[in-house]
Formats: C-alpha cells, sequence, structure tokens
C-alpha cells in the first residue's frame, strides 16, 4: 500500500518534470522578448535569469526523460531536479519537496518500472503510427507557446492587466484545462442522448461518477488532476449500433469546438466586464478549446488510448477494430436492458477474441466471451474463453482491477473445482487496493471458495449476502447474468449439505464437473423482438 502511494506520488512529480520545461520556456520567451523591447538596458540581468531557467528546464528535462526510460541515471537527475524545482513558487515547490522525499528511496525507480504498464504492440488497422503520436504531442505544445504568446502580446497592447505570476498562471490553466475537457466530454454525453443513449461513468479531472449495482457513485481521484477525461454511454436499443458509436465520438470534438470559441469570446469581450482579470483563463480556454478539436480528429494512440479520431477511423473502416467496438457496444446494452450475455453474437465476440490477443480489451473479449457460452448452457466453452483470459493476466496483473479478478475465482472454483487456481486468484484479488465487499461479485466469488473449501456454514452465510444484493440489482440483462449464477451456486449449496461431505475435486484441473440441461437453463430465456431491443 505504501509502496503504490509513493509510486503515484512518483508518476505525479515525474509529470511536473516534463511539464515544468514548458511553463518556463514560455515565460522565458515571453520576458525575454518584452525584455529586448521595453528595457533594453536590462538585457544583461535577464541574460543571467535565462541561463538559470534554462539550466533549470535542461536539468527537468532529463530527469523526466532518464524516469520515462528507467535509466540508472534517473534517481540522481530526479534528485537534482526536486532540488532545483523549491525555488520555484506554487507547484513547483510542492514538486520539490515531494521529489525529495520519494527519490531518496534507492528502489523508487524500480518500483516504477514494475508497476508500469507495458506498452501495448500497434495492431494493423487501428490508424495510428508512432511518428503520429510524436508529432501531434509536440505541435500541440508548440501552439500552446505561440497562442499564449501572441495572447500576450494582444493583452498588453488593449491594456490588459498583466498575469499574477507563475502561481496565478498555474491556476488559470488548471481552470481552463479541466472546463475544456468538461465541455468536451458533455460533448460526447450530448451526442449519445441524441440517440437514446445512457450515461454509465463520467470522469472530468480527478472526479469522477459511475452507475454500480444500478445507483450513481462518486470518487475522487488526486491522479485526474491533469486533465483526465471519460464519458462512457451504452446503448438502449441495438438499432443503427454504428451510427450511434460515430456521432457520440463526434461529440467530444465537436464539445471541444464549443470550448473554443466560449473562451474567444469571453478573451476578446474582456475588457471593461466584470472577467477583465481572468482574460488570460478564457484564452487559455480558447487555445485549448481549439486544439483539442484538431487534435482529437487526428488518429493516435496517446499512453495506449485512442483519439476521437482513431475511433472514427475504426469504426467507418468496418474492420476488425469495428467489430471490437460493435462487441463492446452490445456488451454495454446489458446493463439498460433486458438482452442477455446469452443473445451476444458469437461470431462478432469469435472475431475480436482472435483479432485482439494482448491488454484489458482482449481479457474483456474473452470474459464476454465466456459469459455468452455460460449463460447459454455451454460450460465447456464458457470456461475455456476464461482460460484464454487467464494467458493474458501477465501483462495485466499491475493495473487489472479488483473486480475483475472475481469471475476467474468463481469459475474456477464453481466449474473447475480448483482450487488451487480459486485460492491464487483470490490471493491476487486481496492484494488490490480497490477491494470492496460490498459488491455481488465479491459475494459471489467468495461463497465459489468457501464452498469448494468445504466450508458449509462460511458459504452459506456468504451466499445469503451475496444473493441479497442481487435481488436488489435492476431487471436487467447483465443483472439477470448475476441471479442466474447466485441461483447455481444455490444448486451447489444444497447438494453438498445433502451429502454432508466437501464437493470432491476433480483428478484434473480442467476436468468439468458442471453438465448443464439446456432446457434447464433457457428457462429464463426473452427473445430479443421482446426485450425492447431492435435488432
Amino acid at each position: 500500500m505504501l509502496v503504490a502511494m509513493l509510486v503515484a506520488i512518483a508518476r505525479w512529480v515525474r509529470y511536473w518534470f516534463g511539464l515544468q520545461p514548458v511553463i518556463l520556456a514560455s515565460s522565458v520567451v515571453f520576458a525575454g522578448y518584452r525584455t529586448w523591447t521595453e528595457h533594453p538596458d536590462l538585457w544583461v540581468r535577464f541574460a543571467a535569469i535565462f541561463a538559470i531557467e534554462a539550466a533549470l528546464v535542461a536539468v527537468s528535462l532529463m530527469a523526466w526523460y532518464t524516469l520515462r526510460q528507467g535509466k540508472p541515471s534517473a534517481r540522481r537527475w530526479a534528485i537534482a531536479a526536486s532540488l532545483l524545482s523549491l525555488p520555484v513558487p506554487g507547484i513547483g515547490t510542492i514538486a520539490g519537496i515531494l521529489g525529495l522525499v520519494v527519490f531518496t528511496r534507492r528502489d523508487i525507480v524500480g518500483q516504477m518500472a514494475t508497476h508500469a504498464t507495458p506498452e501495448q504492440p500497434r495492431l494493423p488497422g487501428d490508424g495510428t503510427s508512432k511518428l503520429v503520436d510524436q508529432l501531434a504531442n509536440g505541435g500541440q505544445i508548440l501552439v500552446l507557446l505561440i497562442a499564449n504568446h501572441y495572447w500576450t502580446l494582444w493583452a498588453h497592447d488593449q491594456g490588459l492587466p498583466e498575469s499574477g505570476g507563475l502561481v496565478m498562471w498555474v491556476l488559470e490553466f488548471a481552470i481552463a484545462l479541466h472546463v475544456s475537457v468538461l465541455i468536451h466530454e458533455l460533448g460526447h454525453v450530448y451526442g449519445g442522448w441524441a440517440f437514446y443513449m445512457k450515461l454509465r461513468h463520467l470522469v472530468i479531472g480527478p472526479f469522477e461518477w459511475s452507475v454500480r449495482g444500478g445507483k450513481w457513485e462518486f470518487s475522487f481521484n488526486a491522479a485526474g488532476l491533469w486533465g483526465r477525461g471519460l464519458a462512457a454511454m451504452v446503448p438502449t436499443t441495438l438499432r443503427d449500433l454504428r451510427t450511434q458509436r460515430i456521432f457520440t465520438t463526434l461529440g467530444g470534438p465537436v464539445g471541444s469546438l464549443f470550448a473554443g470559441g466560449l473562451g474567444l469570446l469571453g478573451g476578446l469581450s474582456a475588457k471593461g466586464h466584470p472577467w477583465e482579470n481572468w482574460w488570460g483563463c478564457f484564452s487559455m480556454l480558447a487555445t485549448l478549446g481549439f486544439s483539442s478539436f484538431a487534435l482529437n480528429l487526428i488518429p493516435m494512440r496517446p499512453q495506449d488510448q485512442y483519439s476521437d479520431g482513431a475511433h472514427l477511423y475504426q469504426l467507418l473502416s468496418r474492420g476488425p477494430w469495428a467489430d471490437v467496438h460493435m462487441a463492446f457496444s452490445v456488451a454495454g446494452a446489458t446493463l439498460v436492458t433486458p438482452l442477455r450475455a446469452r443473445n451476444f453474437d458469437a461470431g462478432l465476440l469469435d472475431r475480436g477474441t482472435a483479432f485482439l490477443k494482448h491488454g484489458k480489451e482482449a481479457m474483456l473479449l474473452r470474459l464476454l466471451k465466456y459469459m455468452h457460452h455460460v449463460d447459454a448452457g455451454r460450460i465447456g466453452e464458457g470456461v475455456a474463453a476464461v482460460a484464454e483470459a487467464e494467458a493474458l493476466y501477465p501483462g495485466l496483473a499491475q493495473t487489472l482491477d479488483a473486480e475483475l479478478h472475481t469471475d476467474f475465482i468463481f469459475v474456477n472454483a464453481l466449474f473447475r473445482r480448483d482450487l488451487e487456481a480459486a485460492r491464487l486468484w483470490w490471493g491476487r484479488m486481496e492484494a488490490k487496493t480497490d477491494v470492496t465487499r460490498l459488491k455481488v461479485d465479491y459475494w459471489k466469488a467468495r461463497t465459489a471458495l468457501l464452498w469448494l473449501e468445504g466450508q458449509a456454514q462460511e458459504a452459506e452465510a456468504a451466499w445469503q449476502k451475496g444473493n441479497a444484493i442481487a435481488q436488489q440489482l435492476p431487471a436487467v440483462g447483465a443483472y439477470e447474468f448475476d441471479r442466474w449464477c447466485f441461483r447455481k451456486l444455490r444448486e451447489a449449496l444444497d447438494e453438498t449439505l445433502a451429502l454432508q461431505v466437501p464437493p470432491p475435486l476433480p483428478d484434473s484441473a480442467g476436468q468439468m464437473v458442471w453438465s448443464a440441461d439446456p432446457a434447464q437453463l433457457a428457462g429464463g430465456w426473452v427473445p430479443l423482438k421482446h426485450a425492447g431491443v431492435a435488432g
């Protein structure tokens, strides 16, 4: 727990080492220009200040680069950059103190590498390239610097108040960034609402809202202070599904365009109005909005996350990536409609899993395939899909949510009766910091494990808690599957109580013990045309 927290702090400080040179470089350029044009007699004094700041820029860049690459010299550069950041007011001082705290530990650089998510290989057809990513990111920084320069010159000519220093600049930038992210994500939301989609997850900076168990929950994540954004929409109908996704995706860039226009209007009209002192914030909003509009339409994959432009390219290309997007969209519909996992398009899942073989999305596709087969009574095929998902775990161990471990525990315990594997997955889940014992998936996994261990009373108590939660969940397809799982657990518990002995372990870990009756499993089937979901 302590190491994970220190790693998170170290990553934040590393991010500051990368951002600080941009801020300092822009301030040096603008201050130098004004000194040269207005106070040439102070140029020598400014040159000395420039040399000091240039050294800080160089050291910060080296610290950022060596930490990113995991170089042996990274710790020394990080400590040097932390010391040089201390005199920088505000965030610089805070980052300097935190940097000295974390990087005095000799193991922290190694821990950052251990906890890092391995970069996933690019697959054909995603529309991105590493060169485009680098050019686009570099271009955005250049646009921010140039725009800031000309806004400053314009404000000086208009007689607008000057910026209040670095702290004020950072504050205005933070406000503009989060307003820009908010409007961008609201663009996705409104684009989805136009096609009757429902919002399930919204992230604006450090603020996060998500639907869990049919109820909205709020959480705060300090890692999002640097402009994280997400809007997850799910379809309420399968009609024109591709069109739904395209318009929802386009809504984000359109929102950014609106944010840019709002910032431009506020900045240009600031003179003589109550927001005159905040012209800098409006100018940054204009720059961020317009640059985000252009940047998001470029197919990119920064930090393994695809841009809106990449999603649009993949959806319009109608290739394997489009199948992946369609599979997740159909799965999302089970959260708000009676559509069940058994109604998934098996061919779509097969094509998606054959194409996507790395990363979290690949694991999720295989878990959807497991749910589809098990819900349709094909237990063997479902267990095979879980085995495929298990094979992807080594590359995802550090980033896999605790909740995603529960399916592996449940399947290994109830369907495979592999006690060693179930306990292994339970230990992996317990090692996570986001374990919650209030969710139905936790109690489903715990019941299955306790049953296999022969702890009948404890398993019964766990089932009672989990089943009570499951019965309160909304009447939609995803939660009907959870209730079905608890019915299968009830059957197993009743069988064990009747025999008064623990369940026998199979001779081999992969041996199947459930031979589901398809007629019995079909009892809760609802034809798609009666489920309120258009095919």
